[in-house]
């Protein structure tokens, strides 16, 4: 048989053959269209069926890594539905999957004759691999044309792609996996111990997840917008601005050192999960109902107001309340940071009758809270972020990070929150005041006196300005009683149930993006 195909041309780049089986005799051609069903004459029906099956087994894809001079940069692979993967172990049907903003993730190991992603950052040959329904095209198209914007020469700490493919009427986008998100890496080490070189680590992390940000926030990297014109040469109106829009822990992956002296919890944060991003111009920006928006823990204040304006404050807000737990985990551990600061959020949301304000049995977690349609944060945020400043091990370093959480990000008026590349600056500075004194990041400093100033914002639609705590009839911040999120909205004329409840995502090892 080999010696047919010899002598008649047919190479292995001829494969798979397409057999037809059509009035009582097989048309068999190959993938170039050749005709060779000359070459199985002499060969029964299940000879030929058998071939025609088993060929697949020898055609596993070859993953190619993302190239800087291809025009779409990550490669997209259209596979028959007869394909056979190149995974050595796949857990799709397992624990480890679960679901993210669209679709469901999924750890394989993959042949390592069959993909050249880089071996060094990834020995093991695992990677994450995101499955997306047929329905959800519009979703994989979006995402992936986000993902190939930071593929090549990509921030450390964003999510690379590494490649795509549709097989069997799913869509698919392959990424290295993650040993675990930000929170799974706080219950895998729930008692941090203070040090420098965790100090110098959380330092590094923090500037690094808003430098991963400001890209998305200013993307620049295209020299040229689908019409040939020059980005850069746009007016700042016209020059696209991205938005991450889901913000928050599970949605940071943590991809662990390996190396031998390597700390417990030394390796790199990124940010994952951009099936929410859009781009836009500042001009365009988005008007977006609360309803699609999908993590009401870390939404801003404003999502509160019926057809709002979403901006990239949005983004700068979940970021804040993500730092603040992370401060609670460095300082108090995962339990303060998780389960006892969201009891206490919620505790907030307790109905007070003696206040005689309309209110519903709807509770949150969210950071802020609303009572006459004005804004303040929770008590329970200002209580925590006083504790964290008295705390005996607060360092010089922690009280200024704190400073910068509570008065750049968790703003309730949006245009009085630092921008991204501010926040960068700010954020740089510290870091190296933490490298160059090692008392500024290691010496505790408590501040047993520390007051937050009262910052409150008035969601009227005919007053949006931050008004002065004199000016509010709820008093001042710290102190208002407890409002529903939902109660709010309905105040500010959005439909009842707008606001969706927190639910609990799912904690899923490696691609962790839901």
């Amino acid at each position: 048989m080999i010696h047919r195909f010899i002598l008649n041309d047919v190479k292995d780049d001829g494969l798979p053959f397409e057999f037809t089986f059509k009035n009582g005799s097989w048309d068999i051609r190959s993938r170039h269209g050749q005709q060779i069903d000359h070459l199985f004459s002499g060969w029964g029906y299940l000879h030929i069926d058998n071939f025609s099956r088993h060929q697949w087994s020898v055609l596993s894809p070859f993953f190619r890594k993302p190239d800087d001079k291809s025009q779409d940069k990550v490669y997209h692979y259209d596979l028959q539905k007869e394909t056979v993967l190149p995974f050595e172990r796949s857990e799709e049907e397992g624990l480890n999957a679960g679901k993210g903003s669209y679709g469901t993730v999924f750890k394989v190991k993959i042949h390592a004759a069959h993909c050249d992603f880089d071996p060094c950052s990834n020995p093991n040959l695992e990677f994450g691999i995101k499955r997306l329904e047929r329905s959800e095209e519009i979703a994989f198209n979006n995402e992936v044309d986000t993902l190939k914007r930071f593929s090549i020469n990509t921030n450390n700490h964003l999510i690379q792609l590494l490649a795509t493919y549709k097989w069997r009427n799913s869509y698919y986008l392959v990424f290295p996996w993650a040993d675990k998100n930000l929170q799974g890496l706080w219950e895998a080490i729930e008692r941090p111990q203070n040090s420098l070189k965790l100090s110098l680590w959380v330092a590094r992390q923090c500037h690094g997840l808003a430098v991963g940000l400001s890209n998305i926030h200013v993307y620049q990297s295209q020299p040229q917008n689908e019409t040939g014109v020059s980005t850069l040469a746009l007016p700042s109106d016209e020059k696209p601005y991205g938005r991450h829009n889901d913000i928050k822990h599970e949605n940071v992956l943590w991809f662990k050192d390996h190396s031998n002296d390597a700390e417990e919890y030394a390796g790199e944060l990124k940010i994952s999960d951009f099936g929410f991003v859009r781009f836009n111009s500042e001009g365009s920006r988005s008007i977006i109902p609360t309803h699609n928006l999908f993590t009401p823990t870390y939404m801003p204040p404003e999502c509160a107001l019926p057809n709002h304006i979403i901006s990239r404050s949005f983004d700068l807000w979940s970021l804040g309340c993500m730092y603040l737990e992370f401060v609670t985990w460095l300082l108090k551990g995962y339990t303060a940071a998780t389960d006892d600061f969201i009891d206490d959020r919620i505790d907030d949301c307790q109905i007070e009758e003696d206040r005689r304000v309309e209110v519903t049995e709807f509770k949150d977690d969210n950071f802020f809270i609303i009572r006459d349609n004005i804004v303040s944060l929770k008590n329970s945020v200002v209580a925590c972020i006083k504790s964290l400043h008295s705390h005996p091990h607060c360092t010089a370093y922690l009280h200024d990070f704190l400073d910068c959480i509570a008065n750049r990000l968790l703003l309730p008026d949006p245009t009085q929150r630092i921008s991204c590349g501010d926040l960068v600056r700010e954020l740089d500075g510290i870091l190296q005041k933490c490298q160059k004194d090692e008392e500024y990041c290691t010496k505790g400093d408590p501040r047993g006196d520390y007051e937050i100033p009262p910052r409150i914002y008035s969601l009227r639609p005919s007053n949006k300005a931050a008004i002065s705590p004199s000016e509010s009839p709820a008093g001042p911040a710290g102190h208002l009683s407890g409002r529903q999120l939902q109660a709010a909205a309905r105040h500010a004329g959005a439909k009842e149930g707008s606001i969706q409840q927190r639910t609990s995502d799912l904690d899923m090892t490696g691609l962790v993006d839901g």
